[in-house]
């Protein structure tokens, strides 16, 4: 048995989302509402995650998987898959964890107003949500239907 396992530290929201040299760049982050004048809501997204690598699970491959989803369960986008997988760099103290950051950045329609949530979830089973919720702005207009 494994005495600790990989773990998402956090998961931000912000308008566009980097890692560049092992830091995390934002523009726009940190936000959980989005006023629109129109549906669909066409919205540049950025998803920064932090997951934690414990000395112990060094070397073994995981999967972290980002979907986002309306408040009824639908997706809003097809669920993105990456491996993750660090090493132990000389130098580093034993039994030290890492960090390991990612960023995935979107263009979404988002149909409706309501609630929406992003989820990223490791084969572990460590997850971590971030509700967001799409309110009409001062300019809302329904669109009529065809």
């Amino acid at each position: 048995m494994r005495d600790a396992l990989l773990d998402v530290d956090y998961l931000i929201l912000a308008d566009a989302a980097q890692v560049a040299d092992g830091k995390l760049y934002l523009l726009g982050g940190g936000w959980d509402r989005l006023s629109v004048n129109g549906l669909p809501a066409i919205q540049f997204m950025g998803v920064a995650i932090a997951i934690l690598v414990p000395w112990s699970e060094t070397n073994t491959t995981q999967t972290l998987t980002v979907s986002i989803e309306d408040e009824d369960g639908g997706a809003v986008m097809q669920p993105v898959a990456v491996r993750v997988e660090v090493g132990r760099p000389s130098g580093l103290s034993a039994g030290a964890d890492q960090r390991v950051l990612m960023a995935l950045n979107a263009q979404l329609a988002l149909p409706r107003l309501g609630d929406y949530a992003v989820t990223a979830t490791l084969d572990s089973g460590a997850r971590k949500r971030h509700r967001f919720s799409v309110q009409a702005g001062p300019m809302f207009r329904e669109t009529a239907a065809p």
